[in-house]
This record gives C-alpha cells, structure tokens and sequence, in this order.
C-alpha cells in the first residue's frame, strides 16, 4: 500500500500499476503512517465497486 487517500481509499501498488482499493475499515487505525506498507487484496469481479478491497495489512 502507497498511501491511504481518505477514510474509505487505499492506493495500492498491484504489479506495476496503481489502484484505488476500497478500506473497509472506514475509522481510525491507531498511529500508524500509511506509507509503503504490505497488504493482502483480494479480486472483486463487481464493476460498481474498486477492483482490490483490502483484507489485511502487514505491520
């Protein structure tokens, strides 16, 4: 994960390219900076929403 944009997107580098992740923790995640942080995506195959929520990120 590049960055967490806002409460709701996560910018995540996915082979190469970057994406608009959905968070589906929307409040705070105690003090930590979001910056160059590993993570577990999984693939969503609904067009409405973004196309890796993430599951889990690796402190």
């Amino acid at each position: 994960m590049l960055k967490r944009r806002n409460r709701f997107i996560m910018e995540v580098e996915v082979e190469g390219g970057v994406y608009d992740c959905h968070c589906p923790t929307k409040g705070r995640i105690g003090n930590i900076v979001f910056r160059n942080i590993s993570c577990l995506l999984s693939k969503s195959n609904d067009t409405n929403r973004e196309s890796y929520p993430v599951k889990l990120l690796y402190l």
